[in-house]
């Protein structure tokens, strides 16, 4: 279901992207700063968001008042299988643990369907 918490567009107190060091995060974060408005960029040096201890890493990084833009995902790269799909779900699942502990303003989650071969035996 889809709860707006304000009546006006607001500004955020903070954005927080994952997936920083990724395709889009970068141009976002580019454009964050032009305008002024204060980011925390984690990467998955900084937070591996497929250990379940990054539930925990996110809550204590979360503040009150935070728009969290989740850019990150693991890319055809480092694989086009079941797996690497099931990698991918559990990070959100992570995220949105955390964010049920600690709530945010604000949640743009980015994702692509380009991601997985729908011909891989695999995923069928």
């Amino acid at each position: 279901m889809l709860e707006h918490a304000n009546s006006s567009a607001t500004r955020p107190a903070r954005v927080v992207l994952l997936g920083a060091r990724g395709f889009v995060a970068p141009a976002l974060a580019a454009a964050l700063d032009e305008g002024g408005v204060d980011r925390l960029s984690l990467g998955s040096a900084d937070m591996d968001l497929c250990d379940p201890a990054s539930v925990r890493s996110l809550t204590e990084a979360l503040r009150p008042g935070d728009a969290v833009v989740m850019a990150a995902a693991l890319t055809p790269e480092k694989g086009r299988d079941a797996g690497t799909l099931i990698r991918n779900v559990r990070m959100a699942e992570h995220v949105a643990a955390a964010l049920q502990a600690r709530p945010a303003a604000h949640l743009v989650y980015l994702s692509s369907d380009a991601v997985y071969d729908p011909q891989a035996a695999e995923l069928r």
